[in-house]
Protein backbone atom coordinates (compact mmCIF):
# COMPACT_ATOMS: atom_id res chain seq x y z
CA UNK A 1 0.00 0.00 0.00
CA UNK A 2 1.34 3.39 -1.29
CA UNK A 3 1.06 6.40 1.05
CA UNK A 4 -1.25 4.67 4.49
CA UNK A 5 0.53 3.96 7.46
CA UNK A 6 0.28 0.69 9.37
CA UNK A 7 -1.94 2.36 12.12
CA UNK A 8 -3.70 4.03 9.58
CA UNK A 9 -5.03 1.07 7.32
CA UNK A 10 -5.37 -1.46 10.91
CA UNK A 11 -7.69 1.71 11.27
CA UNK A 12 -9.54 0.96 8.12
CA UNK A 13 -9.69 -3.02 8.27
CA UNK A 14 -11.03 -2.91 11.72
CA UNK A 15 -13.88 -0.02 11.08
CA UNK A 16 -14.86 -2.20 8.14
CA UNK A 17 -14.91 -5.44 10.16
CA UNK A 18 -17.05 -3.42 12.79
CA UNK A 19 -19.42 -2.58 10.14
CA UNK A 20 -20.02 -5.68 8.86
CA UNK A 21 -20.30 -7.28 11.67
CA UNK A 22 -17.40 -10.28 10.95
CA UNK A 23 -13.35 -10.52 10.79
CA UNK A 24 -11.90 -10.43 7.25
CA UNK A 25 -8.46 -10.56 8.15
CA UNK A 26 -7.28 -13.56 10.18
CA UNK A 27 -3.49 -11.89 12.53
CA UNK A 28 -0.68 -13.56 13.34
CA UNK A 29 2.37 -12.12 15.00
CA UNK A 30 4.17 -11.06 11.77
CA UNK A 31 1.23 -12.15 9.60
CA UNK A 32 -2.14 -11.62 8.02
CA UNK A 33 -4.45 -14.14 5.60
CA UNK A 34 -8.09 -13.51 4.81
CA UNK A 35 -10.54 -15.62 6.34
CA UNK A 36 -13.41 -16.88 3.92
CA UNK A 37 -15.61 -14.01 4.31
CA UNK A 38 -12.56 -11.89 3.37
CA UNK A 39 -11.89 -13.78 0.34
CA UNK A 40 -15.25 -13.58 -0.75
CA UNK A 41 -15.35 -9.51 -0.04
CA UNK A 42 -12.39 -9.29 -1.94
CA UNK A 43 -13.17 -10.99 -5.11
CA UNK A 44 -16.44 -9.10 -4.78
CA UNK A 45 -14.68 -5.64 -4.24
CA UNK A 46 -12.74 -6.42 -7.51
CA UNK A 47 -15.38 -7.55 -9.73
CA UNK A 48 -16.89 -4.02 -8.75
CA UNK A 49 -13.51 -2.02 -9.51
CA UNK A 50 -13.37 -4.35 -12.83
CA UNK A 51 -16.97 -3.14 -13.92
CA UNK A 52 -16.44 0.58 -12.54
CA UNK A 53 -13.48 0.73 -15.28
CA UNK A 54 -15.23 -1.07 -17.90
CA UNK A 55 -18.19 1.25 -17.63
CA UNK A 56 -15.86 4.52 -17.35
CA UNK A 57 -14.08 3.42 -20.41
CA UNK A 58 -17.34 3.03 -22.48
CA UNK A 59 -19.01 6.40 -21.04
CA UNK A 60 -15.35 8.32 -22.41
CA UNK A 61 -15.63 6.55 -25.56
CA UNK A 62 -19.40 6.68 -26.35
CA UNK A 63 -20.53 10.08 -24.41
CA UNK A 64 -19.89 13.39 -25.72
CA UNK A 65 -18.13 15.02 -22.55
CA UNK A 66 -20.09 18.32 -22.78
CA UNK A 67 -23.28 16.15 -22.12
CA UNK A 68 -22.17 13.82 -19.05
CA UNK A 69 -20.07 14.29 -15.63
CA UNK A 70 -19.58 11.12 -13.78
CA UNK A 71 -17.46 11.28 -11.06
CA UNK A 72 -16.60 7.99 -8.88
CA UNK A 73 -14.75 7.77 -5.64
CA UNK A 74 -13.39 4.43 -4.81
CA UNK A 75 -10.69 3.58 -2.19
CA UNK A 76 -7.93 2.01 -4.81
CA UNK A 77 -5.85 0.76 -2.01
CA UNK A 78 -8.32 -1.40 0.10
CA UNK A 79 -8.86 -3.80 -2.77
CA UNK A 80 -5.64 -3.85 -4.25
CA UNK A 81 -3.45 -7.11 -2.85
Amino acid sequence: LRHVTQSAFTRRIQNIENSLGFQILKRYSKNIDFTEAGQVLLASAKNIQNQLTTTIKYLEKNVKHDELTVKFAVSHSLITQ
